[in-house]
């Protein structure tokens, strides 16, 4: 019974590990919500080795994406303008990756927005 188990949960971590790899991310263009407002948002997402990076444009600001994790179609992490400005992020994306719909909040849950994106 033991080596059954123990079969099973290689089977299903392996599984796992191949459906991460498939995972096709690029750059999206969508709006951020920023005081109550639209305006247009380039977004960036690379995944590589488990793990998100990337960056985003907005008007005049530019910022990265840090801590990342990805599970289940839903990416949590920080994003980081400057020193004194940053929060967090979380996208659900659809089941191709080619769209998310996020919201963004300042540090200590403070409200931002909406956050969109469409693969190009």
């Amino acid at each position: 019974m033991k080596k059954i188990v123990v079969l099973m949960v290689m089977f299903f971590s392996i599984n796992s590990l191949i459906a991460q790899s498939k995972i096709t991310l690029g750059n999206y263009s969508g709006s951020i919500e920023i005081n109550g407002k639209l305006t247009n948002v380039e977004t960036k997402l690379t995944f590589s080795q488990n793990s998100v990076t990337g960056n985003y444009s907005y008007s005049t600001f530019s910022g990265s994406f840090k801590n990342s994790v990805l599970k289940n179609h839903v990416l949590t992490c920080e994003w980081f303008e400057s020193e004194n400005s940053k929060g967090t992020f979380k996208a659900i994306f659809n089941d191709d990756y080619s769209e998310f719909i996020a919201i963004w909040n300042y540090p200590y849950n403070k409200n931002g927005g909406s956050w969109t994106g469409k693969r190009n």
